[in-house]
């Protein structure tokens, strides 16, 4: 018996006498049951606990009420819902006959008139239903039960009640609604707002197996399936099964066209059109047989993918024109949403063989999994907090870094384990069990073992000629060459070079790159750090040489030419994945929030903002905006006057305001992540306030201007105190093994508030300042970052998760009260930068939201990309 029947049993025995389990799915499981009170028969189906955490009972019971008032001969009813045992079920009739699925799997085709006749009973219900406002959303034989030789709909409405209910913390379960055979393109392409048009494309897709035995597209694996629902027309039905009439044809082209505009518009209209006896509606054709719409609907279809390019949408056209079939190494591309993170630059990987890739996402930044069978990117649980995956060469394991240590989890399921120490944890693992992986982004290369031996340095960057790190290693063939990126003061200054693990000798590979991927067809992939294309360059291993010219090969690829390399991925059998620039890196809103949540504008035009920061006086405020460079800005509301702080010597961020309103404190990319500091009035050059070749950036300055608290990020994130006055000398932080971040200073200056992972996640404590080593308090219980005070003292603020939190603080004793949630903020950008601040009264915040289209980026897969790689190189 199953836990869920367990649990379910005893919960229901007043109302239902549960029997046995029937089935399960990939949202709920269902049982048949007996109605104690009405004395009949019924299935009950009870979500899965995953999606009914993320859903919310009440949300999700609200939003089923719709589909219970749908009553139609052909819908199946829903009869009951409710929450029992913290399970949420509802209760449907339990149907004595078979589905659509079963009777196709027994004859493969049925009679012409069985089939119409069937696609007429669901037709009209669909109709019935799209006219009360409701859109099924996953119309597949599967739904579709046959009781007396009359055709049902089951779920009718379900799929509408859990996007409805689960908003946008549906992405995060990797659930995907839809299958991939009878998918709409536009679900296919994960558009949110979903017509009845989508409907009619499903059905189109089943009428078509009913008479052609198959449904129109099918493939290996559920990529490849949707590559053909976004790229190819469907073979003639007739092509298939000579006896079915020409006109069906027609019909069924229209159903499946890709753009909902040239589809029916109706369900009333398609049926129309299936009566035997009626000419079908013909739209209006140009001279070379194509309409107008269509090809124009190809265009926009095109770019509404973002990964679509020019050739690849010629090439479908043409094959539309000639034949259905593709050769087997033609590039297949796709694009599979994943639940967005920020800027989302915690890496992507591929298994050696393309089975599966992984990214990290999610507002909590998990390792996301997606198998080649599927659109969905599922979370591994246990990697929370997780950045730079790679995965093991026999494709079993997937490493990733998370609080603080290098890990490791089994793809197939298992728990989580530690390999060793790492805050950044770039890495590549060899075929003999070695590791080779970059501990601290201001660190060298280091060597260990899957199972965790003592690491040993291999490198060590030499700051003399101005190197802050080693990055990305990747094993060669070869098994004891690594390729690396060494980062020197710029991107332009950095090099590609590679080491011999058994000399340690180093060879440079190229000068002016970041990023160095060797791929299995020879080439050497890489960035020259300016926009975000990425080139490629014949290369040969065992010369350790770029052989030939190089050539961009892809263009939009989400990056940052600080971190040293864009996110792309390739498989040794050429299967590519990329993240699209344009689709995680929107622009942002400048926000004023309310304590109730209710926004404003703070400024007039969203912009590319980040780490927002108020003056002393709570009107003037600094930011980082990204335009011909990523530079610190003023804004004055009261003259709608910006002014630029810094102009591009390096990426600028988190600008910390001095008590006094003078001077602008900020990190700017110098190799490390130095300190500067400015005048505002702009009357005297920037000055290096802290320089020392390691990460660091600000966070605040005491309430006499005399001390600022930074965090400086080595081996591990540590708070520390540099003087503003040279009659100062800073006290030190206590010295932990544990990552402390983001100080600040109470205004009164006798606490310092910050962040640590003593108890194995970020929680916000609070100490006395300056003497830290008496007594240390607890603010948040469940998580909380980015402190800050407010309310002259006797409140803290701090993120939890995307809440934004209150605690009420007694100064005079130093003692904690309640804490309430606020509202929610967008998910938290990279882990260095501050993405609030909030007014000295604590009245509202200032905050940049993000612009997105839709609650998930797209990362892109090129099935067989090395033909496209080969023939770029031959023209």
């Amino acid at each position: 018996m199953s836990d869920t029947m367990v649990r379910l049993a005893p919960a229901l025995a007043d109302r239902y006498r549960i029997e046995r389990e029937i089935g399960a799915g990939g949202m709920a499981t269902v049982f048949s049951a007996r109605d104690l009170r009405h004395d009949r028969n019924v299935a009950i189906k009870v979500l899965h606990v995953e999606l009914a955490a993320v859903l919310g009972a009440e949300r999700f019971l609200a939003e089923i009420k719709t589909t219970a008032k749908l009553q139609h001969p052909h819908i199946l009813p829903l009869l009951d819902s409710g929450v029992a045992d913290g399970l949420l079920y509802y209760v449907m009739p339990l149907v004595e006959g078979e589905s659509l699925r079963d009777r196709l799997d027994q004859e493969i085709q049925l009679p012409v008139p069985e089939a119409l006749r069937i696609a007429r009973q669901v037709g009209e219900a669909l109709d019935y239903a799209h006219r009360h406002g409701v859109v099924h959303r996953d119309i597949k034989p599967e739904n579709i039960l046959l009781q007396d030789g009359n055709a049902l709909i089951a779920d009718f409405g379900i799929a509408l009640a859990i996007t409805g209910a689960g908003g946008d913390r549906l992405t995060a379960t990797g659930l995907s609604l839809g299958t991939p055979q009878y998918m709409s393109p536009e679900q296919a392409m994960g558009e949110r707002k979903i017509d009845g048009r989508s409907d009619i494309y499903s059905l189109g897709c089943v009428l078509y197996e009913m008479l052609a035995g198959a449904p129109p597209f099918s493939g290996p694996t559920a990529q490849a399936i949707i590559a053909q629902v976004i790229t190819t027309q469907p073979t003639p039905v007739t092509n298939h099964r000579s006896i079915v009439p020409a006109q069906f044809d027609e019909v069924l082209s229209r159903a499946l066209q890709k753009l909902p505009a040239d589809r029916y518009q109706s369900v009333a209209e398609f049926l129309a059109d299936l009566d035997p006896s009626r000419e079908p509606h013909r739209p209006p054709r140009t001279a070379s047989g194509a309409s107008r719409a269509e090809k124009r609907g190809w265009l926009q279809l095109a770019a509404a993918t973002g990964f679509l390019l020019l050739g690849t949408v010629a090439g479908a056209l043409m094959q539309r024109a000639a034949s259905s079939k593709r050769p087997d190494d033609s590039p297949i591309r796709f694009a599979a949403p994943v639940p967005r993170r920020g800027f989302g630059l915690g890496g992507v990987a591929v298994a050696s063989d393309g089975r599966f890739t992984v990214v990290v996402g999610g507002v909590n930044a998990m390792v996301m999994l997606r198998r080649a069978d599927s659109l969905a990117y599922v979370p591994i649980p246990g990697s929370d907090g997780a950045q730079n995956p790679f995965i093991s060469p026999d494709d079993k394991w997937v490493a990733f870094t998370a609080r603080s240590r290098l890990r490791k989890a089994p793809v197939d399921g298992g728990p989580v384990t530690e390999i060793a120490e790492a805050t950044w944890g770039s890495g590549t693992w060899g075929t003999d069990g070695r590791i080779v992986f970059t501990p601290a982004s201001s660190s060298g290369l280091w060597l260990t073992t899957a199972d965790g031996a003592k690491p040993e340095m291999l490198t060590k960057p030499d700051t003399a000629r101005q190197e802050f790190g080693h990055w990305w290693p990747q094993f060669l063939p070869d098994g004891h060459t690594v390729l690396f990126t060494n980062y020197r003061s710029s991107s332009a200054a950095s090099v590609i070079e590679a080491i011999d693990l058994r000399t340690k000798r180093r060879t440079v590979v190229l000068q002016g790159a970041i990023g160095g991927l060797y791929v299995a067809s020879g080439y050497l992939l890489f960035s020259r750090g300016v926009g975000a294309t990425v080139f490629a360059a014949p290369f040969s291993v065992e010369k350790l040489a770029v052989t030939g010219d190089a050539t961009p090969v892809l263009d939009d690829v989400d990056g940052n030419p600080e971190a040293g390399r864009l996110n792309v991925a390739v498989s040794r059998n050429g299967t590519l994945a990329f993240m699209p620039r344009s689709s995680w890196n929107p622009k942002r809103a400048m926000l004023w929030i309310a304590r109730d949540g209710k926004e404003s504008p703070a400024i007039g035009e969203p912009e590319h903002y980040s780490t927002p920061s108020l003056a002393p006086d709570g009107r003037r405020m600094a930011f980082t905006k990204s335009a011909e460079g990523i530079d610190i800005w003023l804004y004055d509301p009261a003259r709608a006057l910006s002014t630029p702080v810094t102009r591009s010597n390096g990426a600028a961020y988190n600008p910390v305001w001095t008590p006094d309103g003078r001077r602008v404190i900020y990190l700017s990319e110098r190799g490390a992540f130095e300190i500067y500091w400015r005048r505002t009035d702009l009357t005297a050059p920037e000055e290096p306030l802290v320089v020392n070749h390691v990460d660091k950036w600000p966070s605040s300055v005491s309430a006499d201007g005399r001390i600022l608290a930074f965090t400086e990020w080595d081996e591990d994130r540590n708070v520390k105190f540099a003087a503003l006055d040279s009659n100062v000398r800073p006290p030190a932080f206590p010295n932990t093994r544990q990552n402390e971040e983001r100080p600040a200073f109470s205004p009164d200056g006798r606490w310092i508030a910050y962040a640590s992972d003593e108890s194995g996640q970020p929680e916000v404590y609070v100490r006395p300042f300056p003497d830290m080593t008496s007594r240390r308090v607890q603010i948040s219980v469940g998580g909380g970052n980015e402190p800050r005070w407010s309310r002259g003292g006797r409140e803290i603020v701090f993120r939890q998760g995307d809440a934004m939190m209150a605690a009420t603080f007694d100064p005079a004793a130093g003692a904690p009260g309640t804490t309430t949630t606020l509202f929610k903020l967008a998910p938290p950008n990279d882990a260095f930068l501050s993405t609030y601040d909030v007014a000295p009264d604590g009245s509202r915040f200032l905050v940049t939201k993000p612009l997105y289209t839709s609650t998930t980026s797209d990362v892109v897969v090129v099935v067989n990309w090395f033909t496209e790689l080969t023939r770029r190189f031959a023209r």
